[in-house]
């Protein structure tokens, strides 16, 4: 078996949802856009003022396990993800990011900013 990952960060700008929200949503993109019998892990961790919460799945079985620290308000959100996986090529975890990141951004009508869109201000 070959292991492939791929990994993305990105800022939330005052965020106006629950973080275990994005949480949800993301890992159920990338859920539904890898292979069924796909074996891995798909993380994502999230800080914010005041905590912090993390979620993950290994899609066999279709569960999602988040945990959350502290209580969030409202302010930037703070994200991280990897994905990794046996036998699944690293172009399709970085497509399931993408899909993953426009899910997000859609349903809670926000923008995920990577490092490279802050620093070039888009």
């Amino acid at each position: 078996m070959n292991f492939s990952s791929a990994s993305r960060k990105w800022t939330v700008s005052n965020g106006g949802f629950e973080p275990q929200v994005l949480i949800t949503i993301f890992l159920q993109s990338v859920a539904k856009h890898l292979p069924r019998e796909a074996l891995g892990h798909a993380k994502i961790y999230v800080e914010f003022d005041g905590g912090a919460a993390f979620g993950s799945s290994t899609l066999i079985p279709d569960e999602l396990h988040v945990q959350t620290t502290g209580t969030f308000s409202e302010g930037d959100i703070r994200i991280g993800a990897a994905l990794i996986f046996g036998d699944v090529e690293r172009s399709i975890l970085l497509a399931a990011l993408e899909i993953a990141e426009h899910d997000v951004e859609t349903q809670l009508k926000c923008r995920m900013l990577t490092p490279g869109d802050m620093n070039h201000g888009t």
